[in-house]
């Protein structure tokens, strides 16, 4: 994003392993709620197929939970964190010229 906050990316941008963690953690999301439902639904041998993929999926969804958890607040202030610094710098840079010429 430039300075007054447009995007100046590529088409591909947005296509990175955050967006491929959190796309691969919603579908195992409904691949859980898929397999509760035919848990649900179904006796016999696909009720059985179905526990196991559902234990599966619960998991894979709470790690993939868990990491966008803990990735998120890590990467927010990697990457906009040092731009805040930047702008409070400036911005003190700034008050203290004003400051000055008002003395």
């Amino acid at each position: 994003m430039d300075e007054a906050g447009h995007f100046i990316g590529g088409m591909w941008d947005w296509f990175d392993w955050r967006s491929l963690l959190v796309a691969l953690t919603l579908i195992q999301g409904y691949v859980l709620i898929g397999s509760t439902y035919l848990i649900l639904k179904t006796e016999g041998e696909l009720q059985t197929s179905h526990y196991r993929t559902a234990k599966l999926a619960a998991w894979t969804t709470l790690l993939g939970a868990i990491l966008i958890t803990i990735a998120t607040p890590v990467v927010y202030e990697l990457e906009f964190g040092l731009k805040s610094e930047r702008k409070a710098v400036s911005s003190n840079t700034d008050c203290r010229k004003v400051n000055e010429s008002n003395q």
